[in-house]
């Protein structure tokens, strides 16, 4: 009798452990479908369009662009999104040719940094770090180059600032689809250029745009039940006090 009343309980007990890690598990599937389901947000329309959809898009000479950047509340404002086809080395975009404008690239030798390259006035090439990208899923970019050198790139909850110091940024040569001479870029891109001499709206702009993909980025609070509801299956209520069947 002893020892049905034993199996009875570890039946019983089983019964328990299976229903809630089932539950668990369950829970943290259903927070997973919500995070598969959240969607980029770009940042809105500004200036001009260009994208890569038949090609290099060539904007040419574009003067306009860079003439801003004289003053030191002057900007030039790049945004849109990427979708990466492979983790090659390639550039995204440029505004001039050999290293003496912008640049937009990914360097898998350093990480997959995806990264700015900015000529300065010393004829050198200051970089500076976006994010590294591990996944070929598309991702959002908001560059903001200031004409007293300081820069700001926001997206995917991102907010990268630097110090690039005296620059010296042509615009003789805007493409979208390639940069800084490298026409090998296989992925899709969009780009919004637009320039002027209101700097402070644009940060404006780039806090609430900010706030907004703060509340988009995908939670992971689904692993904490998903990986509990497993381990719980796997190996039982690990560190519980046995009883003693004496």
């Amino acid at each position: 009798m002893k020892s049905k009343r034993t199996l009875d309980r570890l039946g019983k007990r089983h019964l328990v452990r299976v229903t809630v890690a089932a539950l668990l598990i369950a829970t943290g599937l259903l927070m997973w479908g919500k995070v598969a389901n959240v969607q980029p947000i770009m940042f809105p329309a500004h200036g001009e369009s260009f994208s890569n959809t038949t090609g290099i898009a060539d904007a040419g000479s574009r003067p306009d662009l860079c003439k801003p950047l004289r003053n030191p509340n002057g900007y030039l404002f790049i945004s849109g999104s990427i979708k990466l086809e492979n983790m090659a080395n390639q550039a995204f975009l440029q505004t001039a040719d050999a290293e003496t404008g912008l640049f937009f690239e990914m360097s898998p030798t350093e990480y997959n940094q995806i990264r700015l390259g900015i000529h300065l006035k010393d004829d050198t090439t200051k970089r500076v770090k976006f994010k590294s990208q591990y996944r070929y899923t598309p991702f959002n970019y908001a560059i903001l180059i200031a004409g007293d050198g300081s820069i700001r790139m926001v997206g995917d909850a991102r907010d990268v600032r630097d110090e690039a110091g005296p620059i010296a940024i042509s615009c003789s040569s805007v493409r979208i689809g390639m940069g800084n001479e490298q026409e090998n870029f296989t992925g899709s891109i969009t780009a919004y250029f637009s320039a002027g001499t209101n700097i402070d709206e644009i940060n404006k702009q780039l806090d609430d745009y900010l706030a907004l993909t703060e509340r988009n980025v995908p939670s992971t609070r689904y692993q904490w039940p998903l990986y509990s509801g497993i381990l719980l299956l796997l190996f039982g209520i690990p560190f519980r006090k046995r009883s003693d069947s004496n």
